[in-house]
């Protein structure tokens, strides 16, 4: 209700910030209303045209009523927080699941981008509830769960399609992780080779995206001109400076804008998401360090982990402007990574000093 009532108040206050992306979509879904659904080629991307097209329909079958849209998003968004939360149920407890979604209502990245005319919360409603079934997977080992994961690679192919590639490599170390004990290695790399390989036709032919270094490159060229670009003259002349530069790429990806990089308070929210990521992975890495030995399902903790820096490192990779809003459809495994060694070390707490209070 809280992010409903946010979201509506931004709408009809009109308050800051406004998104490009969000003004050229509710363009495009009015002309196609107003034309009597005659949905055209409004974009060269399939993404962007299903997007447009599948809230065409919603704001025509709401009676061309345009605030109807911001509040699915918002409903999408907070449903992909629930989703997250039983990612952390399913790995620790309900406790764990509460202080998660406590952690991602208050994730500014989230609640600025899936309270308005854009894709992030359609794209993250369905990317955790895949990667709670990829969860359940490695846990249960149930190919219902696994079935699942791959039949929800069609709507997060059809609302962002670079995420295809990437998510199916998620799918294939879940698997593997699921069955790393029993796994036949030849029949393992056969698989893993011909998965990745039907994704990237798929993404090859419906989209403009290569694998080549001028194909990066050229991508890279174009991020320099936003104003939030960073490491502009950072370029590519061959595979292995590629490899090399991940570290850096990934972490100005993961963090960027710093405070003192601030230039116009337009930026402020996003800055301030920036300082809660740096809090939280700081959250992740000192209590994974520090209570090491306590912490249950540990397999599937890095998992969800190793999920994120896959993802976010092929994002790293081809960007070089503050892509807060593309990142935090992966960021959001941190807080709930989190969430759960937030909830272990109150259980660890709790239990000493029963132990203590036993003892006496």
């Amino acid at each position: 209700m809280l992010r409903l009532a946010f979201a509506n108040l931004k709408y009809f206050g009109n308050l800051p910030p406004r998104f490009p992306d969000a003004e050229l979509y509710k363009g495009a879904i009015g002309d196609i209303v107003g034309s009597g659904m005659n949905f055209g080629a409004y974009s060269n991307r399939i993404d962007v045209m299903m997007y447009v097209w599948f809230y065409s329909i919603i704001q025509f079958i709401s009676g061309n009523i345009y605030i109807t849209i911001i509040n699915m998003n918002t409903l999408f968004g907070s449903l992909a927080i629930y989703n997250a939360g039983k990612i952390a149920k399913e790995i620790k407890d309900e406790k764990a699941m509460i202080i998660t979604m406590s952690l991602l209502l208050a994730y500014p990245s989230l609640i600025l981008y899936t309270t308005d005319n854009l894709r992030e919360g359609l794209v993250l409603f369905f990317i955790t509830l895949a990667i709670y079934n990829l969860v359940k997977y490695i846990k249960y080992r149930e190919s219902k769960n696994i079935l699942i994961y791959c039949v929800l690679l069609i709507p997060i192919f059809s609302f962002r399609v670079v995420n295809l590639p990437m998510m199916v490599v998620c799918g294939v170390v879940g698997v593997v992780i699921a069955n790393r004990k029993t796994i036949n290695i030849k029949y393992l790399i056969a698989g893993s080779i011909l998965t990745c390989l039907i994704a990237w036709i798929i993404v090859y032919n419906f989209t403009n995206v290569r694998i080549t270094l001028d194909y990066i490159n050229q991508t890279l060229n174009r991020d320099r001109f936003d104003s939030m670009a960073y490491l502009v003259g950072l370029r590519y002349d061959n595979w292995l400076e590629l490899i090399a530069y991940i570290p850096i790429r990934l972490f100005y990806l993961m963090f960027y804008p710093f405070p003192w990089a601030l230039e116009s308070y337009q930026y402020l929210i996003v800055t301030i998401s920036s300082l809660y990521e740096v809090i939280i992975v700081l959250i992740v890495i000192i209590f994974l360090f520090k209570e090491s030995k306590y912490i249950k399902n540990k397999t599937l903790l890095y998992s969800i982990i190793s999920f994120a820096l896959i993802c976010l490192t092929a994002y790293a990779v081809v960007k070089s402007e503050a892509a807060t809003r593309h990142r935090l459809q992966f960021m959001w495994m941190f807080p709930t990574v989190a969430g759960i060694l937030i909830s272990n070390q109150i259980s660890i707490i709790y239990d000493k000093k029963f132990k203590r209070l036993y003892k006496k």
